[in-house]
């Protein structure tokens, strides 16, 4: 299923750039709401591949497919504020206030999803989170991960309220969406590499070291490095042609 949602996905998105770029609102607007429903088909299709498997107590839980939507969507909004620091000056600059309340309402309910997970865990309705207090209790790696998790969205909160308040510069905009966006990531490395020292059959952690090649880091460095050069080359080709052919046709026909 995913070699179908994923395609469809990339399809989907470039098409609402393209009809964007193009002036297409129309066209705009019906990709969009099939861009929500293919990001939800994914959702469901990842969170319930992962969690459906008995076996691992710790992602066993409907509550993994909400995390994965509200860290996406924090991460979202990160994505926002660093691409609109990146994008040329033709551009009219980002409306704060928008971007600031959608990134207050994900880390709030990404919040009530965690306590909502523990308050579920302490009634004894979901296993997975006494297994994931014990790990926090007896492992200082899982314990070192809280905390940061922790300290991520404590700061996080913090910057979107100081930046609520007043303006705020540029520089103090790419930290915040690089918090954003490292939270997103985080939890993501927790749930499919993490879970490699998970015991299976024994006690104890298995150990993990991640290898230094193409299948490790290096591929982790190279996948920021093909990021950082489609952006670049998408930010430099809107600098050069900031509205399509199409648009300023309409708007010298308009004028005329």
């Amino acid at each position: 299923m995913g070699a179908l949602l994923l395609p469809l996905f990339t399809l989907l998105a470039v098409t609402f750039g393209l009809a964007w770029w193009l002036g297409l609102r129309r066209l705009q607007r019906a990709t969009g709401i099939l861009l929500v429903l293919s990001a939800a088909s994914i959702l469901v299709y990842t969170g319930a591949e992962v969690m459906t498997l008995r076996a691992r107590v710790l992602w066993h839980t409907y509550m993994l497919p909400v995390n994965l939507a509200l860290t996406a969507l924090l991460g979202t909004v990160g994505g926002i504020i660093l691409i609109s620091r990146l994008l040329p000056p033709a551009f009219a600059p980002m409306p704060r206030r928008p971007v600031i309340t959608l990134g207050l309402a994900a880390a709030t309910t990404l919040a009530c999803a965690v306590l909502s997970w523990a308050l579920l865990g302490q009634l004894g309705a979901d296993a997975s989170f006494p297994f994931a207090a014990s790990l926090f209790a007896s492992y200082p790696a899982w314990a070192n991960g809280l905390v940061a998790s922790l300290v991520t969205w404590a700061v996080i909160a913090a910057m979107l309220n100081l930046w609520r308040v007043r303006h705020r510069g540029a520089v103090f905009q790419i930290v915040l969406a690089i918090a954003m966006l490292a939270s997103a990531w985080m939890f993501r490395w927790i749930v499919f590499m993490s879970v490699q020292s998970v015991p299976k059959y024994g006690a104890g952690l298995y150990l993990y070291s991640m290898p230094l090649g193409s299948d490790g880091l290096l591929g982790i460095v190279g996948v920021f490095g093909l990021c950082a050069a489609l952006i670049a080359i998408l930010t430099f080709a809107l600098s050069l042609y900031p509205q399509s052919p199409f648009r300023l046709l309409g708007r010298m026909q308009a004028a005329n």
